[in-house]
This record gives structure tokens, sequence and C-alpha cells, in this order.
């Protein structure tokens, strides 16, 4: 059971190349309504959201660091913008790390990808995908 003054973290990990520019609209809503899922499941814990927006071609991540306010979160998938992602797999691993980066203080975490396309990486392009791996697996440690 968990006490009220818990805190619980979603993080947002969100493919923001132009192949998902077609889903600005579903991508805010399903954040959206997990968002109240979450709120309306654990009513009385407070949660914090954060947004990881990755591209491709080895540009940084755009951070949203943890909040309390959902309207923030909204607005900031608002004013996403779509672009890169000249091939088929994305550069899921700069997201990951973005994932692994922000503030984490909460008792309980939760990660949420959202994405149209697979990570580069051996069986896609023949990118060795490695060392993120170790990184990855702290992820998986504090989720």
């Amino acid at each position: 059971m968990y006490a009220l003054t818990d805190v619980l973290q979603i993080c947002f990990i969100v493919d923001s190349t132009l192949s998902m520019q077609k889903y600005v609209k579903p991508v805010q809503e399903r954040v959206v309504d997990t968002i109240t899922c979450v709120q309306n499941k654990y009513n009385g814990l407070t949660i914090e959201c954060a947004v990881v927006s990755y591209k491709d071609g080895g540009i940084l991540p755009e951070v949203l660091e943890f909040t309390d306010e959902p309207q923030t979160v909204e607005a900031h998938l608002q004013n996403l913008k779509y672009n890169g992602g000249d091939d088929f797999t994305e550069d899921v691993e700069s997201g990951m790390k973005g994932a692994l980066d922000v503030k984490w203080t909460g008792k309980y975490k939760m990660v949420v990808h959202i994405t149209d396309a697979p990570s580069h990486g051996d069986f896609y392009k023949g990118i060795y995908f490695s060392r993120c791996c170790e990184d990855v697996s702290n992820l998986y440690q504090i989720t």
C-alpha cells in the first residue's frame, strides 16, 4: 500500500521524428489519458511526469523535467517539433539515456515509450547497440 506522501513518477519517452508528426494528436491524447488513469487509480498519490523526446542522427533529446502539473506536460507535447529520422529505425538509445538523466526522486517509477519505429541495432542496420546496455539495465532497476 502507498502513503499519501508518496510520489509516483512517470517518464514519457516520445519519438519526435518526422514520421511521428501524423500522430501528434493521438500522442497528446494518450499521454493525458495515461496521467488521468493513474490519478484516478491512485487517488491522493502525488503524480509527477517528465517527457524525453528523441530524434535521430545524434540530436540530443528534448527534456521536460518532472512536474506535478499535467497542463505543463500537455503544453510541452503541443510545442514539440517533429523532424529528422530519414531512415526506418530511430535513435531510441538517446531517449532511454535521457530517461536515465531526469531527476528520479519518487518512490514509484514508470516509463512509457511512445514510438512508431524500432531502435537502431544489429537486427535492423548492423549498428551495434551494446554501449547503452549497462545504462538501460540501470533504467530497469529504477522502474
